[in-house]
This record gives structure tokens, C-alpha cells and sequence, in this order.
């Protein structure tokens, strides 16, 4: 399989996400990546919720549970990594991500990082693949409909 290069993802399932986290802030939150892989792109259909604890610093979930298994079912799209939030800081994974991603056997980590200021909130994401390389995310939208475009002549 060719190393993977690129994720796509739709902005509503984007946005969700951000959403959840954002009322988490300033606390971690993590949640599965669910979708396919199609030669050396990454699909994401949906974001899944995985019970954890929360803390400013860290995600905790239990010992026996595996992130990778959790949940599963017989749908035909699998469970890829994990995404988890940093809370003030950058998108840059950790050691204890990387060795994380590596443990659970993830083909994909992500990460959302959320700066806040007394005005402003601050919003990235990223991907990763197993290689430590960073991934072009591209962020599908749905195309407008030609029905409420006006006729020009």
C-alpha cells in the first residue's frame, strides 16, 4: 500500500467535531476516526465518540480498552486512529502521541488545536499517517445548486 498522503473530509463532520471540543475546552477530548482507505487517500466519514476521561492535559481511557476496537461493527467502513484536541498548544503531535499511535496501531492520528483569547478562538487541524508525516488535508463542501443561481443575459 502506497504510504497515505492526503484526508478528506466533509466540513459539516469537520465542524462537529470542533463543536464537541469547544465545549470540552480547556479539557482534552478524543474520539475515533471512522471511514476507508482508497490507495493513498484517507476517507473520513464520521468522528465517534469513546468513553475517556478529560483532563486539561491529557486523555485517559482505560487499560483494557483498545481505541482501535472499541465500538466496532460490521459496517463496511473501519475504525483508522484517533483525534484528540491540544488546548493552547500547536498541532504538532507529542512523543506520547506518537508512541500512542503506535501502540493502538492507528493508521491515522489527528489533532485539533484550540487557542483562546478574550476576543478570539483559534482553530487547526491536522492529520498524520504511521510515517510521522504530516498529510494535505482537503475539506469537501457540497456544490451549490444551480436552482438559486440567477440567469445572466
Amino acid at each position: 500500500m502506497p504510504p497515505l498522503a492526503e484526508v478528506v473530509v466533509d466540513r459539516k463532520v469537520l465542524n462537529a467535531f470542533k463543536l464537541r471540543a469547544l465545549r470540552l475546552y480547556p479539557r482534552e477530548f478524543l474520539e475515533q476516526i471512522v471511514g476507508k482507505i482508497v490507495d493513498h487517500e484517507v476517507r473520513i466519514y464520521a468522528f465517534r465518540e469513546i468513553e475517556h476521561q478529560a483532563t486539561r492535559y491529557e486523555v485517559v481511557i482505560d487499560e483494557d480498552m483498545d481505541p482501535m476496537t472499541e465500538g466496532e461493527d460490521e459496517s463496511r467502513y473501519q475504525i483508522l486512529g484517533s483525534i484528540h484536541t491540544h488546548p493552547q498548544a500547536t498541532i504538532e503531535p507529542s512523543d506520547v502521541d506518537w508512541q500512542a499511535m503506535e501502540r493502538d496501531g492507528e493508521m491515522v492520528m489527528g489533532i485539533c488545536s484550540i487557542r483562546k483569547t478574550a476576543k478570539r478562538r483559534f482553530v487547526s487541524f491536522a492529520f498524520y499517517n504511521g510515517e510521522h508525516h504530516q498529510m494535505q488535508l482537503t475539506i469537501a463542501e457540497p456544490t451549490l445548486s444551480a436552482m438559486g443561481a440567477k440567469a445572466s443575459g
